[in-house]
């Protein structure tokens, strides 16, 4: 999955960041940045809906930064930008990559 589209999470009220792909292999994945928890990314099949989520306990790394633009805008969305690196898996499925984002509206 190489996503091709990205959307900040505040229309979807979750801090973070929407990263979407179109074609083939079409999924999002969310990425929740949580003060507390920590990041955790939930990666969603949208031709099945089924969402697999991943947090610091199925990952050996889970680096997740999302950058909030403190600019005005004219939609009340901030713009949003930042990066992901994980490396998470079960015995069942596992998910690795890396993506930067930038401008996400």
């Amino acid at each position: 999955m190489i996503p091709n589209r990205c959307f900040t999470g505040q229309k979807l009220l979750f801090n973070g960041v929407e990263l979407e792909s179109s074609g083939s292999d079409p999924h999002g994945i969310l990425v929740v940045t949580d003060p507390v928890h920590g990041p955790s990314v939930v990666v969603v099949d949208s031709s099945t809906h089924e969402r697999v989520v991943w947090d610091a306990s199925s990952c050996t790394q889970l680096n997740a930064h999302v950058y909030e633009s403190r600019a005005a805008s004219m939609n009340r969305w901030r713009a949003v930008s930042g990066s992901l690196t994980l490396a998470c898996g079960t015995n069942e499925r596992s998910i690795r990559g890396s993506n930067a984002f930038d401008n996400c509206d």
